[in-house]
């Protein structure tokens, strides 16, 4: 009797099954795009390799249209944005982003069903990827969307007691912040992105990025006020960090408000490590404005003492940003 029952109940799982079948299949198959998309936005961001971004899009979109719903259908939506996000910044694509954003709030707007974590998570995201259509597209409203959106993201984490994503998310609403003051100069903003960045600190002191980020805002803020408090506080922060690119630019603001040469004949130094480290090619734009602060630099340290020899480098290097 026992074998009876267990042969029926193999039966019924097995009828189960065949009659689910069309809707398990197209699940299982949502999945399978789904993983691989991840492994290639993976390969993308560590290789910087866009090929593989565009890749990893055409798994998420091919893991959405596999099935008409499935539990991580939200999920995909969101990686989809994040592979949009980062094809179209890496490639200057305003066209890329938009469809980020829609991808985007697609995952939002699934998450908001069901609330928690991952819709607090979805609204960063969209947020960050506002901020970067609207720096890329010189859009102010993008960007103020995006910091209203970052600055509830970091409200619920914090109300939810998460210390390491809040950071992040303070960060990301730092640099929605500064994207507002270069746009517009924003003083009140650039004003509350240090702000941001400090608190940001707080939760993550070992973070290189957040305190690079926060001596570059210390830093535009010095820039515009008559005294070098804000100047010295960043330098001090960079000192601990192996960032040429981010020293070379204050070292030259505090070497202009000086009499000496001493803070100038650093920034050159700096400025020359910077441009040692950056690949013309794939960062042209970079390398550019490298070259044109050495310029400058080597301009205003021949004027103060003159050297032929830096004012020849200072023609060559600056022929070079052009």
């Amino acid at each position: 009797m026992e074998r009876v029952r267990r042969m029926g109940a193999a039966l019924a799982l097995a009828f189960a099954l065949a009659a689910a079948g069309p809707a398990w299949a197209q699940a299982d198959a949502a999945r399978a795009h789904l993983a691989r998309g991840e492994a290639l936005l993976a390969q993308g961001l560590q290789g910087g390799d866009s090929g593989r971004l565009a890749e990893a899009a055409s798994a998420f979109r091919a893991a959405l249209a596999a099935a008409a719903d499935f539990p991580e259908r939200a999920y995909a939506y969101n990686r989809l944005g994040d592979a949009l996000h980062r094809l179209g910044a890496r490639q200057g694509d305003p066209r890329r982003l938009a469809e980020a954003i829609e991808a985007h709030q697609a995952a939002v707007d699934r998450f908001a069903l069901d609330g928690g974590r991952e819709h607090v998570f979805a609204i960063h995201d969209l947020g960050d990827t506002l901020a970067s259509f609207g720096v890329l597209t010189g859009q102010r409203a993008p960007l103020e969307d995006a910091v209203r959106l970052l600055g509830m993201a970091a409200d619920a984490a914090q109300r939810a007691g998460a210390a390491g994503p809040l950071a992040n998310m303070r960060n990301t609403l730092g640099s929605a912040l500064m994207g507002l003051a270069n746009l517009s100069d924003d003083e009140a903003a650039l004003i509350e992105a240090v702000a941001v960045y400090r608190a940001a600190r707080a939760e993550r002191p070992e973070s290189a990025q957040v305190l690079g980020n926060l001596a570059e805002a210390l830093r535009r803020l010095g820039e515009r006020r008559a005294g070098t408090a804000e100047l010295e506080e960043a330098l001090a922060m960079l000192d601990r960090l192996d960032a040429p690119q981010l020293r070379a630019p204050l070292l030259l603001s505090l070497g202009v408000r000086e009499t000496g040469t001493a803070r100038l004949d650093r920034a050159a130094e700096e400025f020359r490590a910077a441009l040692a480290l950056t690949d013309r090619a794939n960062a042209a734009a970079s390398w550019a404005r490298l070259a044109d602060g050495l310029g400058a630099t080597l301009l205003l340290r021949d004027e103060r003492a003159g050297d032929e020899r830096l004012l020849t480098e200072a023609i060559a290097a600056l022929g070079g940003a052009l």
